[in-house]
């Protein structure tokens, strides 16, 4: 038993996956604080004049610390979380990570614990955002109309069939499967990604076999077929 990771965990990755994915579309300068043995993430929405370019730039000696200019508005991030804004000190040096533009299409997702129930908890949420996303109130390009006149489509559709057809048997376990793999998909797609636009590409592999499924389920047997023209 030595030789196996009890480290791994699918929540972990989820979590981790998730919290990449905000900082990427949330945007902003990353830099990284340690506080002895301690290291945060740090945000600052601007990178000009935000640290010191003189003699005393750098501690212990080490090129690539920064000593960033007092009372500069930043924010730690931690779990997909960032905190209130504060300001830095006169003793505040962390190290420069990376950068990016904010998303466009950014929306706020549920964010992961480290236990599995905040995880299941959540599923049915990003299930939903995921067949709303993006709706009629988020369409501010002709694109995003297109994506919320198919997002009601799908779903009056799928409220029609659930109620007008009966489930054929011959059919139970393709439609089963693809229903099963639709909502993992889903459920992944909306706990880990915060851009609308990445979400709508993203979910077209689930949402076809979701509409095969549906087809099944108005197929008829051949036997009632026959029989109701027989009639």
């Amino acid at each position: 038993f030595e030789s196996i990771n009890f480290d791994f965990s699918v929540v972990k990755l989820l979590q981790n996956k998730q919290n990449e994915q905000v900082r990427i579309a949330k945007g902003g300068y990353y830099f990284l604080k340690l506080d002895k043995s301690k290291s945060s993430l740090i945000r600052f929405k601007s990178y000009e004049s935000v640290y010191s370019k003189n003699e005393n730039h750098t501690k212990n000696n080490h090129p690539l610390l920064l000593k960033i200019k007092p009372k500069i508005q930043y924010q730690k991030f931690s779990n997909g979380i960032f905190s209130k804004t504060q300001l830095t000190d006169s003793a505040f040096f962390c190290y420069f990570l990376d950068s990016f533009p904010k998303a466009n299409s950014y929306y706020p997702i549920p964010a992961i614990k480290s236990n599995l129930f905040t995880v299941l908890l959540n599923v049915p949420k990003a299930i939903f955002n995921v067949f709303t996303k993006p709706f009629f109130k988020e369409s501010n390009s002709l694109l995003f109309v297109a994506c919320s006149i198919e997002n009601l489509c799908v779903l009056v559709f799928l409220f029609y069939v659930l109620i007008k057809f009966r489930i054929n048997s011959n059919n139970i376990e393709i439609i089963l499967f693809n229903v099963v793999f639709s909502m993992q998909l889903f459920a992944l797609i909306g706990l880990t990604c915060p851009v609308i636009g990445n979400l709508v590409r993203f979910k077209m592999p689930g949402l076809m076999l979701l509409l095969i499924s549906l087809s099944l389920l108005m197929s008829n047997p051949k036997k009632k077929l026959l029989n109701s023209l027989s009639k």
